[in-house]
C-alpha cells in the first residue's frame, strides 16, 4: 500500500482567533464561574466578609508564553478582603518570650485548585 505525505501548516493568527473568541471567553469564564462558587463554598463564614469577597476578572492574555506570545482568553478569579493573605496563608507571630503563635491558614486557593485538578505555579 502506498504511502501519502500529508503536510500541515499551523496558521497562527487563526489559533489566536480561536483562542479569544466568544466560545473559549464563555467556556474559559464558565470555569472561573465554578471556581469561584466551589471557593466561596469552602471559605470561612464567621462574618461573611471574605466568602463575599470573591470576583472574577475575564481579559485577554498577550504575554505568554515568553518566547513566542499567542493571545488567550483567561480569567482570574480573586478575592479582595483586606484580610485575605492572612486567611489563605495564616499567621504567626512571636510572644515576648520567644514562643512562636501561628494561626490556621485555610487554604482556599490551593484546595480549590486542588478539586480542579489544577497544578499551582511555582
Amino acid at each position: 500500500m502506498a504511502t501519502k505525505t500529508v503536510r500541515f501548516r499551523i496558521n497562527n493568527k487563526g489559533i489566536g482567533k480561536a483562542a479569544t473568541g466568544p466560545e473559549s471567553r464563555a467556556a474559559v469564564f464558565d470555569m472561573a464561574t465554578k471556581m469561584m462558587a466551589h471557593a466561596v463554598s469552602i471559605s470561612p463564614h464567621e462574618s461573611g466578609d471574605y466568602a463575599g469577597s470573591f470576583g472574577i476578572h475575564a481579559h485577554i492574555r498577550r504575554d505568554w508564553p515568553v518566547r513566542r506570545p499567542n493571545p488567550r482568553a483567561c480569567a482570574d478569579v480573586f478575592n479582595d478582603d483586606p484580610g485575605a493573605l492572612a486567611i489563605e496563608k495564616g499567621t504567626a507571630r512571636t510572644r515576648p518570650d520567644g514562643t512562636v503563635v501561628t494561626t490556621h491558614g485555610f487554604r482556599v486557593l490551593t484546595r480549590t485548585l486542588q478539586h480542579f485538578e489544577i497544578p499551582a505555579a511555582p
